[in-house]
């Protein structure tokens, strides 16, 4: 299981939920196989490989869930716990049909050939939703780096996607832009090791979804814009103290990572920008009423259009 920390660097997510499970003995790995099958989950095969899904509730559009790097929902779904993903997903299917899915490599999704990057994500998310017959119009809702896969399949797939929510979303000029303002790298510092990370990203060779960081900044650097969608951009509170910034750059990063949230707000002509309260980097976790809302209020803005 991979240091939360070095995850928070990249902006992924190996943890979703960890402030309501930190008491405990059990390891919690997000990205484990459940011990069980979820009731409800399917399997559908892409191709060679099999790809967990569930859907719930019924209604147009239907809401696609990209979780954070490392997150089985599925898994998750077995911690019962009172936030999260699979409660804004119980939420939000009481208004219209929602479909959660493990990318390759996670919980009882089958790997895939690695390295990966959002474009490889986007393909097999087009291909599950062909075959499992779950029809557009679409609205994607992905937090950390599942927004940059909203962002990829919006890209490759513009007449299927009618909005998008990005929460607390990666963005690929995070780690050039944070090098700027960090100080000089002196090895001697004792976060030196930590402060690399921010600057580079660290190696994900050994995870069990292993994204080609720059490779992937390079393919959704490319992707532009998401034209007139709704769009609302949820980000983290700047008042948040994160764990695994060091306290005499923290401000530094923060600055930064605001202002390429405000960024993600102008890839639409029809958006909005967010920040949170209270919550930090997994604002699913930490405000998930949020989260909720902000769904809703793109379906709402996508029913409105259709009529």
């Amino acid at each position: 299981m991979y240091n939360l920390g070095t995850y928070r660097l990249i902006g992924l997510t190996l943890v979703a939920l960890v402030p309501f499970c930190a008491h405990s003995q059990k390891q919690w790995d997000a990205s484990a196989p459940s011990a069980e099958p979820v009731p409800g989950f399917a399997s559908v095969d892409i191709g060679g490989r099999s790809l967990r899904y569930r859907c719930q509730g019924i209604g147009a559009p239907t809401v696609i869930v990209e979780p954070g790097g490392g997150v089985s929902v599925e898994t998750v779904t077995t911690w019962n716990l009172p936030r999260g993903w699979p409660v804004i997903i119980r939420d939000v299917a009481k208004t219209t049909r929602v479909c959660a899915y493990d990318r390759a490599g996670l919980g009882r999704s089958d790997k895939a050939t690695l390295p990966r990057t959002s474009l490889d994500v986007a393909k097999d998310l087009h291909v599950l939703l062909e075959k499992a017959d779950i029809q557009p119009p679409y609205v994607i809702a992905g937090q950390s780096y599942g927004g940059m896969n909203a962002r990829m399949f919006t890209h490759l797939y513009p007449d299927t996607v009618a909005g998008v929510v990005l929460v607390d979303s990666s963005h690929p000029d995070m780690y050039p832009e944070v090098a700027k303002v960090l100080p000089a790298p002196s090895p001697d510092d004792k976060n030196y090791a930590l402060l690399k990370g921010w600057r580079d990203g660290p190696d994900l060779s050994g995870s069990r979804e292993w994204v080609d960081l720059k490779k992937n900044a390079e393919l959704v650097r490319a992707t532009g814009s998401l034209g007139d969608r709704p769009l609302i951009v949820l980000s983290a509170s700047p008042t948040w103290n994160d764990p695994y910034a060091p306290d005499d750059v923290e401000p530094l990063i923060k600055a930064v990572s605001q202002r390429l949230s405000a960024d993600l707000a102008t890839l639409s002509t029809n958006s909005k920008h967010i920040v949170a309260s209270k919550a930090g980097h997994n604002i699913q976790a930490d405000e998930p009423q949020l989260v909720t809302d902000a769904i809703l209020d793109v379906v709402a803005q996508v029913r409105a259009k259709a009529k």
